[in-house]
């Protein structure tokens, strides 16, 4: 969605571009920024959550790409981050999340390798993305009973259940527009 939105649907030559080739994306970029998210072309279609907070089976090979395609990463990102906090282990609150401690908006740490569709990729590592992936991982973490239950046997059964056991051993915060150490 931010990608979408944020980068392509505001500005006028991108969103002029999306509007052309793929009007309904761009529909759905608009839908999806609505606070009660009312779409007159959808009018007959009800308002509601679906029954039991039930996931529709369309969205399930969705969310399998992305444990996917992100759970690796994830994981690769959660490994070394948890060595670089090993190895720092007296770094006190509020210490930069950053290799060089330096402010940064989107600090690194160095450079992950993890697999992905066959290949190894190699990039510089990214705990911005870890951090926000640890609110929905401790959204997920607090459900209970039935609940939880029926988030485990979907992450289960869309490969997502390690990604979903993610746990960094320091937790990490936003402070002044950056991230650091709890």
């Amino acid at each position: 969605m931010a990608p979408l939105f944020a980068h392509l649907g505001r500005d006028p030559v991108p969103a002029g571009l999306m509007k052309r080739r793929a009007p309904n994306v761009f529909r759905w970029t608009e839908r999806m920024n609505l606070a009660n998210n009312f779409d007159g072309e959808f009018f007959d279609i009800a308002q509601d959550w679906l029954p039991d907070d039930r996931i529709p089976e369309t969205l399930e090979p969705v969310l399998r790409l992305l444990f996917q395609d992100w759970g690796a990463q994830l994981l690769a990102e959660a490994s070394f981050v948890n060595a670089w906090l090993e190895s720092n282990g007296d770094l006190p609150a509020g210490t930069m999340v950053s290799a060089e401690g330096e402010h940064k908006v989107h600090p690194t740490l160095g450079l992950i390798e993890y697999p992905w569709r066959g290949i190894t990729m190699q990039r510089a590592s990214q705990p911005h993305g870890l951090w926000r992936f640890e609110k929905i991982a401790a959204e997920a973490g607090a459900l209970q009973g039935d609940a939880r239950q029926r988030f485990d046997a979907l992450a289960a059964r869309l490969g997502g259940t390690q990604v979903m056991h993610i746990a960094l051993q320091r937790p990490m915060i936003r402070k002044g527009y950056a991230l650091v150490l709890a």
